[in-house]
């Protein structure tokens, strides 16, 4: 099931809790983006100062916080896939390590075909 046609579970206060301690858990860029999806709707009132900007989620609509939980969940699908990749290339590292000797045999077979007035 893609993050795009995932059913936002019934909202409580544990799912507002929970996600409120996923977005304080976000890098800023994507703290930004939950900004953004904030400010699309003119209705939400945003209180900040120089802590940064703080919102009542219990007044969201429902709509704004379907969005931020589709949100939530994409960027820890990323991560998991970054993760997930991360380990793939380590493990493909230990396979065939780096070698010298190979970007030499690359340069040498690449001369081979340039051409040489």
């Amino acid at each position: 099931m893609t993050t795009a046609t995932m059913k936002m579970p019934e909202l409580t206060t544990e799912l507002l809790d929970s996600m409120k301690t996923s977005i304080e858990r976000m890098s800023k860029t994507n703290q930004l983006m939950i900004l953004h999806i904030l400010k699309s709707n003119l209705m939400v009132k945003l209180n900040e100062n120089k802590s940064g900007v703080f919102i009542n989620m219990a007044c969201l609509p429902v709509e704004l916080l379907q969005n931020m939980y589709h949100f939530i969940h994409y960027v820890k699908d990323q991560e998991q896939l970054l993760q997930t990749m991360e380990v793939e290339r380590d493990k493909m590292a230990i396979l065939f390590p780096p070698s010298e000797d190979r970007g030499l045999a690359l340069q040498t077979e690449w001369n081979q075909f340039s051409v040489h007035e």
